[in-house]
């Protein structure tokens, strides 16, 4: 294992903007036990935050293996990480094992595994994070993750192309990304477009996308931000999707493969326009009765968007969206399609 497969090290400053200006490294974790065995990979990186009502000395990094194509049968697996303190908030993580076995998968003339960073509270002191059943009582307190980073392991088969990274492994054995990942847009691009031809106004989304970086030959610490957010605990439940490969979102589509559950996916559409594409001419896609979903309409009432979304408890929580979405004629002489919403006339 050379020293270009074994770093992990992401720009501070392009991290910052996904974590939050208002993060402070300046909590030091405690030293994780005299683990003897020889460091295969080594991730440097910075705590945003403090566990608030953990115990100090029960913190834990761990690598969380994730299936590379989720399903309803599948699961995650646990690694524990040994990390020491290197200076005031900043830390060292040395992984000393390959991933386990199952995690290990082939697709695309490749065999690979994918793992998430988490910081958690070793509750019963046994070096390792405890990932339970969905029925099961927790074991472990999950109180941080690295968001938008990625720890590949590429075992068979040639390296991704530089238009895959943050999607797929940049090089054999260890590597690692950021991104991409969902973060607040500029104000300026919230802006109503004034190009000819645009169809929706304004361009700005609730979010936009960081593109992806191969971090691995970078010199400066990925972030691991720390907060109570009960969120966090679907880590250690087994069936759990964790963060999509995309953006890096909590947030699943729910046309995702393999994802199949049709009472969740009906209180976020209506099953009969759930697959429609929002063409002129079309079944209009309009949100279920009785949710609590925004329509927007873009200035001239041509086209209209929405979001839901709900968490589906048979996979630990693991939240899937529906966006909808509709386009009626452009001559506005003629009348809008029945159920056009009245939002948009």
């Amino acid at each position: 294992m050379n020293t270009r497969q074994a770093g992990l090290f992401c720009s501070l400053t392009w991290l910052l903007c996904a974590c939050g200006s208002a993060a402070s490294y300046n909590y030091d974790l405690p030293p994780a036990g005299n683990d003897q065995q020889p460091t295969l990979a080594t991730m440097r990186g910075q705590t945003a935050g403090e566990p608030v009502g953990a115990d100090p000395a029960l913190l834990r990094v761990a690598l969380v293996w994730f299936p590379i194509s989720p399903a309803s049968w599948k699961r995650q697996f646990s690694q524990y990480a040994k990390h020491q303190q290197l200076g005031w908030g900043s830390f060292e993580v040395n992984i000393s094992q390959e991933p386990p076995p199952p995690a290990i998968e082939g697709t695309d003339m490749m065999r690979y595994a994918q793992a998430e960073i988490v910081l958690y509270e070793d509750r019963n002191d046994n070096r390792a994070f405890d990932i339970v059943d969905p029925a099961a009582k927790p074991i472990d307190r999950v109180v941080g993750r690295a968001q938008g980073v990625r720890v590949w392991w590429l075992s068979e088969g040639s390296p991704a192309p530089t238009d895959q990274r943050g999607f797929k492994p940049v090089q054999l054995g260890w590597s690692f990304t950021y991104g991409p990942i969902k973060s607040a847009p500029d104000a300026r691009d919230c802006e109503p477009s004034h190009e000819p031809g645009d169809t929706w106004k304004p361009v700005c989304r609730s979010s936009i996308k960081e593109p992806a970086k191969d971090v691995t030959e970078q010199t400066d610490g990925f972030i691991l931000t720390v907060s109570n957010d009960p969120k966090l605990q679907s880590y250690a439940c087994r069936g759990f999707w964790g963060t999509n490969s995309e953006e890096k979102s909590d947030e699943w589509s729910d046309k995702t493969r393999d994802w199949n559950s049709p009472e969740v996916r009906a209180k976020i559409c209506n099953p009969e326009t759930c697959d429609s594409d929002g063409s002129t001419g079309g079944p209009l896609d309009l949100p279920v009765s009785g949710r609590n979903v925004k329509i927007e309409c873009n200035p001239n009432k041509l086209t209209y968007r929405w979001r839901d979304c709900e968490p589906d408890p048979k996979l630990c929580g693991t939240v899937f969206c529906h966006e909808g979405k509709g386009v009626r004629d452009p001559d506005l002489t003629k009348p809008a399609p029945n159920g056009w919403p009245q939002e948009c006339l």
